[in-house]
């Protein structure tokens, strides 16, 4: 007998991550997929989104006939992108079929999965950043989200291209030569002048990803006691960290009491995962910060509950705490 359907889906710019439970918040399967940014991959997006769902569906035998869909995903920063976002889903989906769906930013799924929809503060800082924040009445704000060309700050798109530009400050002699990042960079590149770099940037349109991709790289230098591999890494999360006191402020929480969840390929590896501590100190000095026991493709699945109209009680919570989340990839 086909069980109820209930899909959470965190829609990154490099990786769909897909959580599917039952009504009582059971585990019943989990996938991974490219990238579900919609604004920025178009019709790739939407494709890798229903392969994901599919994928989950078979897993357990079942057609991908679900419930209630909730995504959170990079790049939705505003109703009019939701519309979009959910509009190019309702007429391209031809294999998945739903009764209700809901599309939000990537930010909404992490706060499902750190307070499980109470009041706190939650910071997303992988290939980009954004930090998000809602009180117990609702009250929301937001610093950062606008992608890379405007915002970003902290990520690992950050950090490679600050790295790029000291590299070039030191080859331009308008800064000393980071001779060893410098060499890890470029033989990572495969290139060896200072001209090639143009080239390099210009040879595809995936700008933000390649120069996120170089963010190891300065993480390997900096772990390797590399000074202005640290420095990089001091200047990148500090403005990091100004996105989180900018949603504080805006929203007016107690300084003494903040709880802030986070997430992301970097700062939950080191050196920013101890970098980064130090630096929300020097703004927040109370502030504390936990990695959701939960991931947010799990707390979306609590959002597609919620959308169906179902209220999250604590057996609920437990149960979907207690799934096998450590053999999974999300």
């Amino acid at each position: 007998m086909s069980q109820k359907l209930f899909a959470g889906i965190d829609a990154g710019g490099t990786t769909t991550r897909c959580f599917v439970i039952d009504a009582s918040g059971h585990f019943l399967a989990f996938s991974k997929g490219g990238s579900g940014s919609i604004i920025a991959q178009g019709a790739a997006a939407i494709v890798n989104l229903q392969s994901t769902l599919i994928a989950a569906a078979a897993k357990i035998n079942q057609e991908p006939n679900y419930e209630a869909i909730f995504i959170g995903a990079s790049g939705i920063n505003s109703p009019k992108e939701q519309k979009i976002a959910e509009q190019l889903i309702t007429h391209n989906f031809d294999a998945v079929k739903f009764q209700k769906l809901e599309i939000q930013s990537d930010t909404s799924a992490l706060h499902a999965a750190a307070f499980f929809g109470g009041s706190g503060v939650v910071f997303v800082c992988g290939t980009g950043s954004k930090c998000y924040g809602r009180t117990a009445d609702n009250k929301e704000a937001v610093a950062g989200g606008l992608d890379w060309v405007l915002t970003d700050e902290g990520s690992g798109y950050h950090l490679g291209l600050l790295a790029l530009k000291r590299i070039i400050r030191g080859i331009d002699g308008r800064d000393s030569d980071a001779a060893a990042l410098r060499e890890l960079i470029f033989t990572h590149l495969k290139i060896k002048e200072y001209g090639d770099l143009s080239a390099w940037l210009h040879s595809d349109r995936q700008e933000k990803t390649k120069i996120a991709a170089l963010a190891p790289l300065v993480a390997q230098a900096a772990l390797g006691g590399d000074v202005i591999a640290q420095q990089i890494f001091y200047q990148a999360l500090r403005a990091g960290v100004e996105l989180i006191v900018a949603v504080v402020n805006k929203l007016q929480l107690p300084t003494a009491d903040i709880k802030l969840g986070i997430t992301g390929s970097v700062i939950t590896r080191e050196p920013a995962a101890h970098i980064f501590p130090e630096c929300l100190r020097e703004r927040l000095p109370s502030a504390t910060t936990f990695i959701p026991t939960i991931p947010p493709a799990a707390g979306a699945a609590l959002c597609a509950l919620q959308l169906a109209g179902i209220t999250l009680t604590p057996d609920i919570i437990a149960n979907i705490q207690n799934s096998a989340l450590d053999q999974l990839d999300c």
